[in-house]
């Protein structure tokens, strides 16, 4: 079965929906929030942390939990994207992850070396870097 990706249309949208969602669950301001939606950004899950880190393990965690239900999309993080958070996306086979910064270049050859999909927006606009 071949992997969908998102549409770029669609990854602004999810990033046009994220302070309302944030607010909905409950979002203290200086956390970072790690959002997981699907292909028409439907929103599946939400996780917070003062740490990008932890907030993005304990979306995996909730999305490893519900793995048999979980629809094909793509996580979204209101951080940099750097190799570790790259290689966490890995490790649990999500096809695409979105930053609201730009990467590193250490996570875009990570990226690209696991197969991974990449979107950062740089500068107000999304690209593409792997």
């Amino acid at each position: 079965k071949k992997t969908q990706l998102p549409s770029e249309a669609v990854i602004c949208k999810a990033k046009e929906a994220l302070p309302a969602i944030i607010k909905k669950e409950g979002g203290i301001r200086g956390n970072h929030s790690a959002v997981y939606f699907d292909l028409s950004a439907k929103l599946i899950a939400c996780r917070e942390d003062v740490g990008r880190h932890s907030a993005f393990d304990k979306l995996l965690g909730c999305l490893c939990k519900n793995n048999k239900n979980m629809p094909e999309g793509f996580a979204l993080l209101t951080s940099r994207c750097s190799h570790d958070l790259i290689a966490k996306a890995a490790r649990l086979s999500l096809t695409t992850l979105v930053t609201l910064a730009q990467p590193t270049d250490l996570a875009v050859m990570s990226a690209r070396k696991t197969g991974l999909t990449l979107f950062c927006f740089h500068q107000g606009q999304l690209k593409r870097f792997s």
